[in-house]
């Protein structure tokens, strides 16, 4: 009777096509689907209800009413036109810019809730690695042993903290193993010399690194070395066994690492955990926010088009503090205005809706 399946997201395409969603709204009934979290949910429902379109809009329609004064200024010299200084370019310029740079920063945290943050958890061997992991997942997925180097493949898994989902990676006990290379022979072909060498590179490929040392002793080399390995990769320095006398120069890490970046706590007795995911929400969705009510970049095309519209409105700012000619200005203003349409359907090609909506499940 002419009837056929419905092809991936052809409803939601329909509702787009016909005005009733604008494209981000519509690209929110996936992220729905996927949500990964309580809070994943949250921001696509927030997403799904026109939370990002509405400060796109409204942005567009700031930056729109510019570019037409600019273009009246070029176009009708002669006529009794309020004139746009380039004070009020800037001031506008400015306050535009300071509203994409917030939705960027926000679609880092966006994109943690929908794939999840990968976290390595570092260390020497015997400092609580394992004994956290199984803390955190409330179950005893690691073998936990006094003996160094029980740990010697990668364990992943996956969890929420805090309404975040990880994905967390036990390690291999992070040492020189030249001794062992030596015990074996020229090949290295050792077992745990493997683990490390995987503890290592899930370090290199991980978003946030949970560094695990023992406070019941001073820092040795090792621990040195692993903390400046890291030095310019995002981190939390986790100081384990306060249940024992502290040897450790707690002080002293916070000073070169920073205070909030260093926290004390007692796997064994399940002490300070709570400040583990209260550091990882503040990570997330930053200091003080708040994670409840913000708007959040759904995916890496919106993500990308918000990058390239700030460095337009950089571009533009810039000369506009130079005092260039206002047809040099709109240039700039006019591919920001671009980039912003496409991200809520204004300004998009044919071919970019049929790849979004191709990625849906069937007849949603």
């Amino acid at each position: 009777a002419g009837a056929r399946p419905a092809e991936p997201g052809e409803f939601t395409k329909r509702a787009f096509l016909n005005g009733r969603l604008d494209l981000a709204e519509a690209e929110s009934v996936m992220d729905i689907i996927n949500a990964r979290s309580r809070q994943a949910l949250a921001a696509a429902n927030r997403g799904h209800e026109g939370g990002l379109s509405r400060q796109v809009k409204a942005l567009r329609k700031t930056l729109r009413d510019l570019v037409v004064q600019l273009e009246a200024c070029i176009d009708y010299p002669e006529d009794d036109i309020e004139e746009v200084t380039y004070d009020r370019t800037v001031s506008t310029l400015e306050e535009g810019k300071k509203a994409v740079e917030t939705l960027v920063r926000r679609g880092t945290a966006g994109r943690i809730l929908r794939e999840g943050l990968r976290t390595a958890i570092v260390g020497r061997p015997n400092v609580g690695k394992s004994s956290l992991l199984n803390s955190l997942l409330q179950a005893d997925r690691a073998i936990v042993s006094n003996i160094p180097g029980t740990t010697r493949d990668i364990i992943e898994e996956q969890m929420t903290i805090g309404g975040i989902p990880l994905v967390l990676t036990d390690t291999a006990g992070l040492r020189d193993t030249s001794d062992l290379v030596e015990k074996i022979g020229e090949t290295g072909d050792s077992v745990e010399k493997l683990g490390v060498d995987r503890a290592v590179a899930a370090a290199e490929q991980a978003g946030l690194s949970l560094v695990v040392l023992d406070g019941s002793q001073p820092l040795d080399p090792e621990d040195r070395q692993l903390l400046e390995s890291l030095r310019d990769r995002k981190k939390l320095i986790l100081v384990n066994k306060a249940d024992l006398p502290l040897a450790l120069d707690v002080e002293g890490l916070r000073k070169t690492y920073g205070e909030k970046d260093v926290l004390v706590l007692s796997v064994k007795e399940g002490k300070g955990l709570e400040q583990v995911e209260q550091w990882l929400r503040d990570f997330v969705y930053g200091e003080g926010s708040d994670s409840e009510s913000s708007s959040m970049t759904q995916n890496a095309r919106q993500q990308n088009l918000l990058e390239k519209a700030l460095q337009s409105l950089e571009d533009a700012l810039a000369g506009a503090r130079q005092h260039l000619p206002y047809d040099c200005l709109t240039i700039d203003l006019t591919q920001a205005l671009h980039d912003l349409g496409e991200i809520t359907g204004e300004d998009v090609p044919d071919e970019i809706i049929d790849e979004i909506f191709a990625q849906f499940c069937v007849g949603k």
